[in-house]
């Protein structure tokens, strides 16, 4: 009988340099998607395929990160940290992390994306087809162009990455940022600066070709939330899909107990929050708590306001997130707009 996988690590630990200015003083884990924290939405996901220990590499904003979990108890889960100067990269933070991993299969997953997929399904399929390592895929022709394609032949065996390729693919998927790998793959890292998908899978490739998978998934949903613009759509789906109670999200809020409530159709608020009455409001929207709302404010439809914000007297803002603690100056407009304290930022910022 195969033991069940308990355990997962969170790359944490990059710069997040595509989210500037953001990430100079937020860390990119913690930057809120849907007025939640982004990388509560992966650990979300792994404790519904039944992970209780992870373990996270950090080294930038590392204070902010550990604070953030001392602050309360998520999921139930038990969290581990490792640190690193310099920046390891994906394969060397993951050496790095080798005694906490080096036991049993593990769950491997970025910090920059939200999704649906489930994992059990694919810890299966991981274990059946005596996979070392396996990448989750999604199948998306609309998206495909926007990512490196990743090859898998019939028997869903992986044999084209963007480097290297062993043979012919029959089909292509786009990386999800999740792997789940045997503990066995940790004597292929080296100690010190590497990256997992240009060190361990071409070495698989070549000499282990029969145990190393890509499994796509093409039910569900996946959004990357790695620069300013795929962000900006990313939160823009997500509430899309809020106002169409998608269990996913709901069930995300009840797991947190983030008392979410629709007040009337499209518009949902932190339970115990009143609007005034003289806010003219259309949805959708999503708005925390301790908002101040001033005079001849007016909220519009694909409004994202996280906690702590303020919108000044005759402000006015539709089709922009405003994340926790953003201040919107009085007479201000804005409209695809990404407010971070007081800097507005183009959704559609190329950086």
């Amino acid at each position: 009988m195969i033991d069940p996988v308990k355990k997962a690590m969170v790359l944490s630990a990059g710069l997040g340099t595509r989210l500037n200015p953001i990430t100079q003083k937020l860390p990119k884990p913690l930057v809120s998607v849907l007025n939640i924290p982004n990388i509560l939405h992966i650990l979300f996901i792994l404790k519904r395929a039944g992970i209780n220990d992870v373990v996270m590499n950090l080294f930038h904003l590392s204070e902010r990160m550990e604070e953030f979990f001392l602050q309360r108890k998520f999921f139930e889960m038990n969290f581990f940290f490792t640190h690193e100067d310099p920046i390891q990269g994906t394969g060397g933070g993951v050496k790095n992390a080798e005694k906490f991993l080096n036991n049993s299969t593990f769950i491997l997953a970025n910090c920059d994306f939200v999704t649906n997929i489930d994992i059990n399904y694919y810890l299966e399929k991981h274990f059946s087809t005596k996979s070392l390592a396996s990448m989750l895929l999604i199948q998306d022709p609309s998206r495909q162009p926007l990512y490196s394609k990743v090859g898998i032949d019939p028997n869903e065996r992986l044999v084209s990455l963007p480097k290297l390729q062993t043979q012919t693919p029959n089909q292509f998927g786009i990386f999800t940022g999740i792997h789940i790998l045997n503990p066995e793959i940790l004597s292929f890292l080296q100690a010190g600066p590497c990256g997992i998908n240009d060190t361990l899978y071409p070495r698989l490739m070549k000499e282990y070709s029969r145990a190393v998978h890509g499994f796509i998934d093409s039910k569900a949903f996946w959004y990357d939330t790695g620069d300013i613009s795929a962000f900006f759509q990313t939160s823009r789906q997500l509430l899309e899909r809020l106002l169409k109670r998608d269990p996913f999200i709901t069930d995300l809020f009840l797991a947190l107990d983030t008392p979410y409530e629709e007040i009337k159709p499209g518009i949902w608020i932190e339970r115990g929050f009143s609007l005034p009455s003289y806010l003219k409001i259309s949805g959708p929207a999503i708005i925390g708590k301790n908002i101040e709302f001033g005079k001849n404010c007016q909220v519009g439809p694909y409004s994202i306001i996280g906690e702590n914000c303020s919108l000044e007297e005759k402000t006015s803002v539709k089709d922009s997130i405003l994340l926790a603690g953003s201040r919107v100056h009085e007479n201000s407009h804005l409209s695809h707009i990404i407010q971070f304290e007081d800097l507005s930022l183009s959704s559609k910022i190329s950086v």
